[in-house]
């Protein structure tokens, strides 16, 4: 062993080395935890069985005298229909007297023989006459007629008279053909008549001539 070594080992063991020494900590104090404050109880909630109702306001003298409104239950709304509402029934028709009144047609023509056409009609009601003469010439057939429509409502002794009268005639009577012009003549009116009084009602004259018609009318109530 060399000087060094020795010199070494001699220290060691003359001194404990720090290195080697064990130390014991210290120990530690214990400390108690500290004890918890008590928690303060929560108030218990109080259970809600309705809402409180408003305070009645104090009525009126007037409201308390009067009595209480009933309460009305709502109509339910009706079914909309597809049905259309029917229409009202027609008022009957007004009748007359149990009359009947006679009416005279007179054509008057100034160069032909006057035609006359008659018929009896109830009071209120209506008549249709329909004269036709046919006039055949060899091949030929020419038509002159002589029509009326009328409708009388007796008032007293008097008559109100809805008349219409159409006549086809010949321009020249005498030479029936047919190349020869005919006339159409048509009147219609509401003339106010006595009983029995014969009445002027329409007078024509043809265009191209001086030929003249005159349609007159008389009735006369048959009682």
């Amino acid at each position: 062993m060399n000087a060094r070594t020795l010199l070494a080992l001699s220290l060691l063991t003359a001194a404990p080395s720090p290195l080697f020494a064990q130390t014991h900590p210290e120990p530690y104090a214990v400390v108690a935890p500290a004890p918890m404050a008590p928690r303060a109880a929560k108030a218990p909630v109080p259970a809600i069985s309705s809402i409180p109702e408003a305070p009645a306001v104090p009525a009126s003298p007037e409201a308390a005298q009067a009595p209480p409104v009933p309460r009305v239950a709502p109509t339910p709304a009706a079914a909309p229909s597809t049905l259309a509402p029917p229409s009202p029934p027609a008022p009957p028709r007004k009748r007359g007297q149990m009359l009947n009144v006679r009416i005279d047609v007179t054509l008057a023509d100034s160069k032909g023989v006057p035609k006359v056409l008659t018929m009896t009609v109830a009071d209120g009601e209506s008549g249709m006459n329909r004269t036709t003469a046919v006039s055949v010439t060899g091949a030929t057939a020419t038509d002159y007629s002589f029509n009326a429509d009328a409708s009388p409502e007796v008032v007293g002794d008097r008559i109100r008279l809805r008349l219409t009268a159409d006549a086809v005639v010949p321009v020249e009577a005498e030479k029936p053909s047919a190349m020869v012009p005919k006339l159409a003549l048509r009147q219609s009116q509401t003339v106010i008549l006595n009983d029995g009084e014969t009445v002027e009602i329409a007078r024509a004259t043809d265009p191209a001539s001086s030929r003249a018609f005159i349609l007159s009318v008389k009735v006369t109530i048959q009682r």
